[in-house]
């Protein structure tokens, strides 16, 4: 996929409510493989936002967050390196 990415896989969490939708994300996250960018899909700003923020400060990054419109905002996270040691 270039730029460091090796895989996409989309995660529609749309039917799912803050805090569940960090707790899915997570686990989506743990079990793919490093270099891959989960495409998550949240029905709620508060979720997108409060998911963003909390992976950010458990090192994944944050590609992107766009509202696609009244009732779907999209994410995209890079996986952390595997071997990634928070201080």
């Amino acid at each position: 996929l270039g730029c460091g990415i090796d895989r996409l896989t989309v995660l529609d969490l749309r039917a799912r409510a803050c805090p569940s939708t960090f707790v899915y994300t997570k686990l989506a996250l743990e079990q793919v493989a490093e270099n891959t960018v989960i495409d998550a899909r949240y029905s709620s700003a508060e979720s997108a936002a409060n998911v963003s923020r909390s992976l950010d400060e458990e090192g994944h990054t944050i590609i992107g967050s766009t509202r696609l419109d009244r009732q779907e905002w999209r994410v995209l996270i890079k996986k952390r390196p595997d071997n990634f040691n928070p201080i």
